[in-house]
């Protein structure tokens, strides 16, 4: 079943979202025999950078924040077409994707909606806020090193003060923390309505899948089937403005899509690596290693870009 599934009785396409699994432990047979094939990837865990409790509940956290954009990126790209389409949307706050250690009294999740007791509409005016008290540059404001700064947040549904300590590192001062913009989205009052069904203790998670689940929501609200009936198979993460992004993996799930057999395969073209290249170029890369169609990769940096790709074919 569709994470997102719309109210209406118009094809879903074939659309899919290529993954991968990642194992953090594994028997020696199998770390022997992946080491030994290039079509697996084997690196090293650091732990101390997050540990598998708190990179699985940040995958969590990713997904749910990669399925609101999808839905927001395909109600109103579908708007263009047909202005009966609406969805029903409010921002309530950052939410903390990711911290360090070293920060005591907040908790990943935790929604932050005031900081030093000011309250924000935004994340850029989030960050207006921030900035006065950091400095643009991070090396000062109304705030210094050593400082701290009071947060309003909500956890489990109860409104809390918390605070952290500023430290500087690299000569910048930080806090050790990393926010997203949160929005509530209301399923049943936007037109048509929708229901979500991601299950996170059975579902994957990650934000790779965002393009093409942007792209199955789409193809629900229109009246056309986009995928003219091919099996297109996309990876890339997707932002609220509809920009495509670098994901990890990306030569085993081109491997992946071409083990299956399918038609279509969109990679995002950032240019994101230290090398110069990007999730395209090395998709393009594995598949004339392995002999592969290339032709059957497609470059895009944006949502419009697979729209556009997928009503100019068989013009």
């Amino acid at each position: 079943e569709e994470t997102v599934v719309v109210n209406t009785k118009n094809k879903k396409g074939n659309i899919l979202t290529i993954a991968v699994s990642e194992f953090y432990r594994v028997p020696i047979i199998q770390y022997w025999l992946a080491k030994n094939s290039n079509k697996f990837a084997v690196e090293e865990n650091d732990e101390s950078v997050m540990s598998n409790s708190e990179y699985q509940t940040y995958s969590i956290l990713s997904k749910k924040k990669s399925i609101n954009n999808a839905i927001i990126v395909a109600y109103n790209k579908a708007r263009e077409i047909d202005n009966n389409i609406h969805l029903q949307y409010n921002f309530e706050g950052v939410r903390i994707l990711s911290l360090k250690n070293t920060v005591k009294d907040l908790q990943l999740n935790d929604l932050i909606t005031k900081i030093e007791g000011v309250s924000f509409n935004s994340l850029d005016s989030f960050y207006e806020e921030f900035n006065k008290l950091l400095g643009e540059d991070r090396t000062g404001g109304t705030k210094k090193e050593g400082d701290s700064i009071k947060f309003t947040i909500i956890r489990d549904d109860v409104e809390l003060e918390r605070s952290v300590i500023i430290f500087k590192e690299n000569d910048k001062l930080k806090i050790g923390i990393t926010i997203t913009e949160s929005y509530y989205i209301d399923g049943k009052s936007s037109n048509p309505s929708f229901t979500i069904n991601y299950d996170e203790k059975r579902d994957p998670s990650g934000s790779s899948g965002g393009a093409m689940m942007a792209l199955s929501i789409y193809n629900q609200l229109l009246d056309n089937d986009i995928t003219k009936g091919l099996f297109i198979a996309g990876t890339g993460t997707i932002s609220m403005n509809g920009e495509i992004g670098v994901i990890g993996s990306v030569q085993q799930k081109t491997i992946e899509f071409f083990t299956k057999g399918l038609d279509l395969f969109f990679v995002d073209g950032e240019k994101y690596y230290e090398d110069g290249l990007s999730d395209y170029d090395y998709a393009i890369l594995t598949a004339k290693e392995f002999g592969y169609d290339v032709n059957k990769i497609i470059k895009v940096n944006t949502f419009d870009d697979i729209i556009d790709y997928l009503n100019n074919i068989g013009e």
